[in-house]
């Protein structure tokens, strides 16, 4: 019987550790900017301890700092930082011992949370006015050429792709056309003066 007890602590002593390497590994991965390998590891944290506040703080920062995030997503992760701080007090490591806290960078998690769920509002008002300066921008654009543009384009998932920078390598491809028939035509005046 002792044995049975020994070997469920030392499993859970494992999956505890291994789940403070997942954690430490997403964020690693997030200072390096790798969010959808920090996410995966995240889930795969989340599979070995499905309920903890840590493992959805996490979660909830990798949105917020995917500077490629939806409001959607940004949305979601603000119910994550919800879910954390409800968590938070059913969890062991939040009742150690100031020290410890400190040491794991626990020590206010009200605070944290709490600034971490402020920081996804900021993020929702700076997506959604980005996500308007496109569309801005483009109908401009569209106005300036007669109306005549696919509707696709206007009808894309901003969420999910990166328009921004599609859209100034369009604007790119349409200057270089332009240019090829101003240089087409100077040099047609080359020849009529020759």
């Amino acid at each position: 019987m002792d044995g049975d007890k020994e070997d469920k602590d030392e499993n859970e002593m494992r999956q505890s550790i291994l789940v403070q390497l997942y954690l430490n590994m997403s964020v690693a991965y997030m200072r390096s900017g790798a969010f959808s390998l920090a996410r995966r590891v995240l889930e795969d944290a989340n599979a070995l301890k499905p309920v903890s506040a840590v493992i959805a703080f996490r979660k909830a920062q990798c949105v917020c700092y995917n500077l490629k995030s939806s409001v959607q997503q940004l949305e979601e992760a603000g119910g994550l930082v919800i879910q954390a701080l409800s968590m938070r007090h059913h969890e062991k490591v939040f009742s150690a011992s100031p020290v410890v806290l400190d040491m794991l960078g626990y020590k206010d998690s009200q605070q944290t949370f709490t600034q971490l769920a402020v920081r996804i509002e900021q993020r929702k008002v700076e997506r959604l006015a980005l996500e308007q300066k496109i569309r801005d921008t483009v109908l401009a654009d569209v106005d300036l050429m007669g109306g005549k543009t696919s509707r696709g384009f206007l009808e894309m998932p901003w969420e999910e792709q990166d328009v921004w920078e599609e859209y100034h390598v369009m604007q790119l491809l349409v200057q270089k056309y332009y240019d090829m028939i101003q240089l087409f035509m100077d040099s047609d005046k080359l020849d009529a003066v020759e």
